[in-house]
């Protein structure tokens, strides 16, 4: 099993579909990240032990379709994307799936709870910056947010702009990507 570098891989596809305010319609396409990387798997504030065998596992959003507002997010502020997130609504309860078997493939089928503190939000180049959450490198991010029409007013106005995100897992046979186990010397 080849690993994945600790930091993960931008290794997805993120598409936007949008019509303007002109009616006019618009594809983009971004680098983008949806599994999680291991450096994060001895953090307990990331991680669950889902099937109760005293080993934390990570998790993942599942295919489907999830409903996300942008948000400028206090907790993240100071992090990747300075607090510029899309967060399910509060009261969103989603399942994750989580690697149970610590082999770096999400094809247990064990899923448990979770999937709502998944974000999408920025990364870093050579760095996902993912313990679950959807991300981006910050170049596409910026076109992302731009293309979403994101603003810095929207920090002060209170509003959200939604985002219906459909996730397609291409390959579910082996659960798509491998987050693979830090190697040594491998930061």
């Amino acid at each position: 099993m080849e690993s994945v570098p600790a930091q993960g891989v931008y290794d997805d596809k993120a598409v936007l579909i949008w019509v303007d305010d002109h009616g006019v319609r618009h594809v983009s396409e971004y680098r983008a990240n949806t599994d999680p990387t291991a450096r994060y798997i001895d953090n307990p504030h990331e991680t669950r032990d889902v099937n109760g065998d005293g080993k934390p596992e990570l998790g993942r959003l599942p295919a489907g379709t999830s409903e996300y507002g942008h948000n400028w997010f206090k907790n993240k502020h100071e992090t990747v994307g300075d607090g510029n997130v899309f967060t399910m609504p509060e009261s969103a309860r989603v399942a994750a799936e989580y690697d149970t078997n610590h082999d770096g493939l999400f094809n247990d089928n064990a899923t448990g709870p979770g999937g709502e503190s998944m974000f999408w939000h920025c990364g870093r180049e050579g760095d996902v910056a993912s313990a679950g959450c959807q991300t981006m490198p910050s170049d596409d991010w910026s076109r992302f947010t731009s293309d979403m029409g994101v603003s810095l007013t929207d920090k002060y106005t209170g509003e959200q702009v939604p985002l219906r995100y459909t996730l397609v897992n291409e390959n579910p046979a082996n659960g798509n990507t491998e987050y693979g186990h830090v190697e040594e010397g491998v930061a």
